[in-house]
C-alpha cells in the first residue's frame, strides 16, 4: 500500500466527519434551527436548490420560507441518504439522494426527491459545506448529472 497508516487513518476520520456532517442537515431543518445550519455552511457557502441561490447568511434563512414553515406546521422529516464521499486534501465533493416527507392527515407522502452534489472544504480543522446543489429526480438528466462522475478534477 502506498498511503501510511496515518494518511489511511486521516481520510477514514475526514469520511466520517463528512458523513456526520451531512447527517445533521435532516434534523436541523426539521427543528427549524437555523443556528446549526449556519454550522455546517461556510460563512461564504452556498446552496442552489433548482432556480433559487442562497449564498452566506441566506442559507440558514431558508427555515424562515413559508413553504418550510408550512412543512413544519404539517409535520416533515428531511431524509437523507448515506453520501458518497470523494477526498481530495482539504476538499471533498459527496453526492447523496434527499426525500422530504410531509405528513398529511394519517400518512405520509413524498413531496421533493432530489438528487444532491455537495462541495465541501476542510478550514481551521473542520469540514464545511462550500455549495450544495439540489436538482429534482424528476426525469431531468440534470439531476442525474449531478448523481455522476464526483471525482475531483485534478
Amino acid at each position: 500500500m502506498s498511503s501510511s497508516l496515518e494518511e489511511r487513518l486521516q481520510a477514514v476520520e475526514d469520511h466520517l466527519a463528512i458523513m456526520n456532517l451531512l447527517a445533521a442537515y435532516g434534523p436541523a431543518a426539521d427543528a427549524a434551527d437555523s443556528e446549526a445550519i449556519a454550522e455546517l455552511w461556510h460563512p461564504e457557502g452556498s446552496y442552489t436548490v433548482d432556480a433559487v441561490t442562497m449564498v452566506g447568511d441566506e442559507v440558514p434563512a431558508l427555515v424562515e420560507w413559508d413553504a418550510h414553515r408550512d412543512y413544519l406546521a404539517a409535520g416533515c422529516a428531511h431524509v437523507l441518504s448515506t453520501p458518497r464521499v470523494t477526498l481530495q486534501g482539504d476538499r471533498a465533493h459527496a453526492v447523496n439522494h434527499s426525500i422530504v416527507l410531509r405528513h398529511d392527515g394519517n400518512e405520509w407522502a413524498a413531496v421533493r426527491v432530489s438528487a444532491n452534489r455537495w462541495e465541501l472544504e476542510r478550514v481551521a480543522g473542520s469540514w464545511k459545506v462550500r455549495h450544495r446543489t439540489a436538482r429534482l429526480l424528476n426525469g431531468s438528466g440534470e439531476a442525474r448529472d449531478l448523481l455522476r462522475g464526483i471525482d475531483l478534477e485534478p
